[in-house]
């Protein structure tokens, strides 16, 4: 496997700006405003028979503008979606799983784009609005997270070979009298960090498992939650890959690379 070139500090910077104003993650999903379009149905039967009676619809502006804004999420993760299928950084199983939940999110979208053309009140479409942000949020955080964990995957294999190249390299300045004093000692540390880069293989799977698992249409706590485990199960991992990377670079430097 390729090692990629995701910075893992970097990477944990765009898992804590996931979150969307508190606001907008904590509004209701679409199925909590159709169940508001469902009450105004029942209760408010003149904005409804004005609707379907060939009048002017008072909400005509505000529906354009929800279904606009639903489209344009609708848009950003069709191009995640492309994005994850055409990857070559995520292993197979990931990949499946990951392209299968972002599809998820966008069959959640369309249920919103459809419920915009018969809300029938104000809050109703805001609801919507908010709820399609949400559905992006969780695709983006699940897409962040599977990347993150699949790069932890693939590091030991390209780290453990350029250490045995490094290795070589450093042996040789060694008999031809250079200083390799600093390069041993960045190889030994990149022994570690390659040891602690496979001993939290398991969190780092168990990571993919919860973030996968929550749906389109989770709450605010339920995505900040998923997003909080995954942090913590991935963040000695993406040290040790942190350290690893460096260390490489100091043997690199120490040889005259």
């Amino acid at each position: 496997m390729r090692l990629t070139s995701l910075c893992a500090a970097a990477a944990l910077a765009g898992l804590a700006s996931l979150a969307v104003p508190a606001a907008a993650l904590a509004a209701p999903h679409a199925t909590q405003a159709r169940h508001v379009q469902g009450k105004a149905s029942s209760h408010g039967h003149a904005a409804t028979r004005s609707h379907g009676h060939g009048k002017a619809d008072p909400l005509a502006g505000q529906r354009k503008g929800t279904t606009a804004a639903i489209a344009a999420q609708t848009r950003s993760l069709t191009r995640l979606l492309a994005a994850e299928k055409a990857s070559t950084a995520l292993n197979a199983t990931d990949q499946a799983a990951l392209t299968a939940a972002t599809q998820r999110a966008l069959d959640a979208l369309a249920a919103d784009t459809a419920a915009a053309g018969t809300t029938t009140t104000r809050s109703g479409l805001h609801g919507l609005v908010l709820s399609a942000v949400r559905t992006s949020e969780v695709a983006r955080a699940q897409d962040a997270v599977v990347r993150l964990a699949d790069a932890q995957e693939a590091a030991p294999a390209a780290l453990t070979q350029a250490a045995t190249d490094l290795q070589a390299q450093v042996v040789a300045g060694t008999t031809a009298g250079t200083d390799t004093t600093a390069a041993t000692a960045a190889l030994a540390d990149l022994a570690t960090q390659l040891t602690a880069l496979s001993a939290n293989a398991a969190n780092a799977a168990g990571a993919v498992t919860t973030i996968l698992a929550v749906s389109p249409t989770a709450s605010h706590a339920d995505l900040l939650a998923a997003v909080q485990a995954a942090h913590t199960a991935l963040a000695p991992g993406n040290l040790a890959l942190a350290r690893a990377k460096a260390d490489v670079a100091v043997v690199k430097d120490a040889l005259g690379h």
